[in-house]
Parts: C-alpha cells; structure tokens; sequence
C-alpha cells in the first residue's frame, strides 16, 4: 500500500486507512476497561498512536521525505509490537473465558 501511494502520489487509500485508525483511536480513548484490561488497553492506544504518527509522515514524503523514510522504517517495528498485543490479548482471552 505505501509503494503503490509513494509511486503513483496517490495517498487517497492511505487516507482511508489513517481515517480508520484515528476515529478507532478517538473511541478506544472513551472505552472504560476493567483493571485487568488497563495495560492491554493502553497499549493498544499507543500502537495506534504509532501508526496515525507514521501514515501521517508517509503522506508527506514530498516535502519530508527524511521523517517518511523513517515512518517506512518504524512500521515493520509497530507491526510486530501489534502482533506482540494480539498475542497478549488472545492469552488474556484464554485465561478468562
């Protein structure tokens, strides 16, 4: 997706996403969580925090493209701490039926 943008200065689909992850982040903010649920919680608010930073930078290579490339390299890394949570998250589900 970020190629396909950065090559055809097209960010019309990387828009959409980032829309997604901040209105995702807007509600989750709201969300009231059991205690046992806060650290996941907070978590999860700070890889999507990471990731609307990242979309953000990558829609300004044209005039940033120091801060995008940097944005490029920081998803691979906020992608595996996202799996890391959904790991936590499931075992977190298992242990609470």
């Amino acid at each position: 997706m970020f190629s396909n943008a950065i090559e055809n200065n097209d960010f019309s689909e990387l828009e959409l996403h980032l829309q997604s992850y901040k209105n995702a982040y807007g509600r989750l903010k709201e969300l009231t969580v059991p205690n046992e649920l806060v650290s996941i919680h907070k978590e999860q608010l700070e890889i999507f925090s990471k990731l609307i930073k990242i979309y953000e930078a990558i829609k300004e290579i044209n005039t940033d493209p120091l801060k995008a490339n940097l944005a490029l390299q920081a998803y691979q890394t906020t992608t595996e701490q996202f799996l890391g949570w959904l790991q936590k998250l499931s075992e977190f589900i298992q242990a609470h039926p």
